[in-house]
């Protein structure tokens, strides 16, 4: 299933979204729904995040929050985890 917003499956022409409401977004995503983390995370963010979570594990979001540059958030990082997650899932 993917996620549709007023009939598109993209998310870019809504620009910013209210953090809750991303919350909300990221249990989808954990649920297994196909929610495109790249309208949140850029590719380059995406890699930085995958790096330190390989590096610090996925327990405490602050040693990864802290090792990571101010720009991402911790909605990122929670994006890229629930993405892994639902790869995981996925696989056999």
């Amino acid at each position: 299933m993917r996620w549709r917003v007023g009939g598109s499956t993209t998310l870019g022409a809504l620009g910013s979204i209210n953090p809750s409401h991303e919350t909300h977004l990221i249990d989808c995503a954990r649920a297994g729904y196909a929610i495109e983390i790249a309208h949140f995370v850029s590719d380059a963010d995406r890699t930085l995040i995958e790096t330190a979570i390989a590096k610090h594990g996925t327990g405490k979001l602050k040693t990864i929050h802290d090792s990571l540059p101010a720009t991402v958030t911790y909605n990122m990082i929670r994006f890229v985890i629930a993405a892994q997650v639902r790869l995981q899932k996925a696989a056999p």
